[in-house]
């Protein structure tokens, strides 16, 4: 329980910084692209007599103001008309640039995973595991995934090693669940399930209209505050119900905060503002609640 609370906060205080950025970049990527607009132009300002109102985009007073002629809308490639930005899916939106970043996302995904695989083996297999607790090493993942949200590491190759640091001490937090996975029989169905889950939902995510995983964000941070509370309660008051809670529905929320977090990271890399490490540390928490529920389903447990 104690392992859990402190992945619940670590959890939260990594995707409010991310949904901090998404509040920033998103919204004005979606309305500027939508009129044609790069996502950064520089604002003008400019005066609309008919309107008595001044704007700090051209664009936008074709709405108050008659001088000021609307942007043409884009064209549907495959025919005349105005192109229906709702009807596309998040894949059909990705730009080049995009595509690349979301590829590298994932593989730098894969890679944290596999380094907290050998952060859980060597709490497992050598003397390290009977001398440090588990609870310290996710004490000191949680602290180096909070350096890296602030800012620390100010080259690339200081915070991709941050990363997989953050990575390798949350895996040896784990090192418990892994280990009672294993002797019961069930860590392979249990990873195998977690692949599917993750993969399964980041398709739902790519295939969905664009921008409607984003809109999910504020009802699922409701839930996971929501969450919080039932765990707190469970710390004190332990029941039935809040186990049940915590487990079905925590594999609910996360499930589908990989598809929210895709979409949200879509809609950054079309703002320009990629930050590869610290959307892997959205996409390696979300991991690794998932494989820590399903391994409490297939035990029979909590």
């Amino acid at each position: 329980l104690k392992l859990q609370f402190l992945y619940l906060i670590e959890y939260t205080s990594c995707h409010t910084m991310s949904f901090m950025r998404s509040l920033v970049f998103a919204p004005r990527a979606a309305v500027m692209g939508a009129r044609g607009v790069p996502a950064f132009a520089p604002a003008r300002c400019v005066f609309a007599p008919q309107a008595r109102c001044f704007s700090v985009n051209a664009p936008r007073l074709a709405r108050s103001g008659r001088d000021v002629p609307e942007p043409p809308m884009p064209q549907d490639p495959r025919g005349s008309g105005v192109q229906e930005h709702s009807a596309q899916s998040e894949y059909d939106a990705l730009t080049p640039v995009a595509r690349k970043y979301v590829s590298r996302v994932y593989a730098n995904t894969a890679a944290g995973a596999v380094t907290m695989a050998t952060g859980a083996g060597a709490m497992l297999f050598t003397p390290l595991g009977a001398t440090v607790s588990p609870i310290v090493c996710t004490l000191a993942g949680f602290a180096t995934m909070g350096a890296l949200m602030f800012g620390y590491g100010k080259t690339p190759q200081t915070r991709l090693a941050m990363f997989h640091g953050f990575a390798g001490l949350t895996g040896a937090g784990l090192a418990k669940v892994v280990a009672v996975a294993s002797y019961g029989g069930i860590l392979g169905p249990a990873v195998a399930l977690t692949g599917a889950t993750f993969a399964g939902f980041s398709a739902a995510a790519l295939m969905a209209p664009k921008g409607s995983s984003v809109k999910m964000q504020g009802p699922l941070y409701a839930c996971m505050f929501g969450l919080i509370a039932v765990q707190i309660m469970g710390l004190f008051f332990p029941t039935p119900l809040g186990s049940q809670l915590m487990t079905y529905g925590g594999l609910a929320l996360f499930s589908m905060f990989v598809a929210s977090d895709t979409g949200a990271m879509i809609e950054r890399a079309n703002a320009g503002a990629e930050d590869v490490v610290s959307d892997s540390i959205n996409m390696l928490i979300n991991l690794m609640q998932i494989f820590t529920r399903i391994v409490m389903i297939l035990r029979g447990d909590d």
